[in-house]
């Protein structure tokens, strides 16, 4: 498990740009800061990279190999209310990745 996490960590850090923040918030769950982008489409094509680069198979093991085939769901919240606390804007992604699950997984939805 632990092994997962780090290479789907890596896989993660290495779809952002450089000023973006990838952090895993517990579990198997991450969460990214995107600096100034605002652009529901730019998010999407983050996004849709983010799941391509999950669900490459992942291998795991020298002796005894084991395949792995896993997926996501992403939860996105944009803060267009500056008021809004950073606990408000991770509830809201939070509440979009459950939809996202709901709605057959391996999917993105935004917080509306």
């Amino acid at each position: 498990g632990d092994e997962v996490i780090s290479i789907i960590g890596r896989r993660i850090s290495a779809s952002i740009r450089v000023q973006d923040l990838a952090c895993r918030w517990g579990g198997d769950e991450f969460v990214l800061a995107l600096h100034a982008i605002t652009s529901k489409d730019l998010i999407s094509q983050l996004a849709n990279r983010l799941l391509t680069a999950i669900s490459e198979p992942l291998q795991l093991g020298s002796q005894e190999p084991l395949q792995l085939m896993l997926g996501a769901s992403v939860g996105v919240a944009i803060m267009d209310d500056l008021n809004l606390s950073s606990m408000d804007l991770v509830e809201k992604a939070d509440k979009a990745m459950y939809l996202a699950k709901k709605a057959g997984k391996n999917r993105v939805e935004f917080y509306s």
